[in-house]
């Protein structure tokens, strides 16, 4: 079996969210000033679903490499509200992800990676699984560069160079890469069956989920559900029932799951 990442890995750090919530050990329902009490008061009253849920307002995206020199920095910035956006309309963020990772990380004493491992990959086959870095020759080459992270920073007002293509095994993200580990939006190798366990999981859940919280992180009226994108937010999902839910990967990973007709 061959690896691939995801830039997109937002329904595997849900699944560790729900687990985690479920045992009691970091509820949904706390909010980030309970972590971090110097938070700035638009980022500490939010929860920990809001940022799943990109309910925060902060932007979708920002160059790391251009704009913070380490982890430390980027909390700072996630936590003055740096990067807060106009407007109250929700919209799909990697930063919203990354803050995510960092509250549960300090909650939980604990890295992202160790935290996914023990909660939710040993469950689905560990062996399927791996961080940027050690997927090794395994890993499918990629041969994308950053051309799109230089349209999103335009976007930002900021000018950045693009980045080569990613060695074999490395996250083509290029915060990730900058950062050196993988974090809840990227940085994740998968195989296909891995997956594929992943996405039945939350089709007819065995163990790892129950209907109860799968129900809760597809329920509501939000733009976003928690850790999926809804039908009708991408191409992809042209074609599928009305509660269909998936995620698109950007080098990878792609994933829908339509439970009216009972398949991925």
């Amino acid at each position: 079996a061959r690896w691939w990442s995801s830039i997109r890995w937002r329904p595997v750090t849900a699944t560790s969210a729900l687990v985690l919530d479920a045992a009691g050990r970091l509820p949904l329902a706390s909010r980030v000033g309970d972590v971090w009490p110097e938070a700035a008061p638009e980022i500490a009253r939010s929860t920990l679903e809001d940022l799943l849920r990109h309910r925060t307002g902060l932007r979708r995206w920002m160059p790391l490499y251009a704009t913070c020199r380490d982890e430390r920095e980027l909390a700072a910035r996630l936590l003055g509200g740096d990067w807060l956006r106009d407007g109250d309309d929700a919209v799909y963020s990697d930063l919203d992800v990354m803050l995510w990772t960092l509250t549960a990380e300090r909650a939980l004493d604990d890295t992202y990676w160790r935290l996914l491992r023990r909660h939710v990959l040993a469950r689905l086959g560990d062996a399927d699984f791996a961080a940027t870095g050690r997927a090794g020759a395994r890993a499918l080459a990629c041969r994308l560069t950053t051309g799109r992270e230089v349209e999103l920073a335009r976007a930002e007002g900021l000018d950045v160079d693009e980045l080569a293509a990613p060695a074999r095994g490395e996250a083509q993200d290029g915060n990730c890469r900058h950062l050196g580990r993988p974090f809840g939006h990227a940085g994740v190798f998968a195989t296909a069956a891995g997956m594929e366990r992943l996405a039945r999981e939350w089709l007819r859940p065995r163990g790892l989920l129950t209907e109860t919280m799968v129900a809760r992180a597809l329920g509501g009226d939000d733009r976003f559900a928690l850790g999926w994108y809804r039908r009708g937010e991408t191409a992809a999902s042209r074609g599928l029932g009305a509660g269909a839910f998936g995620h698109d990967g950007f080098t990878g990973g792609t994933v829908w799951v339509d439970p009216g007709a009972g398949r991925l």
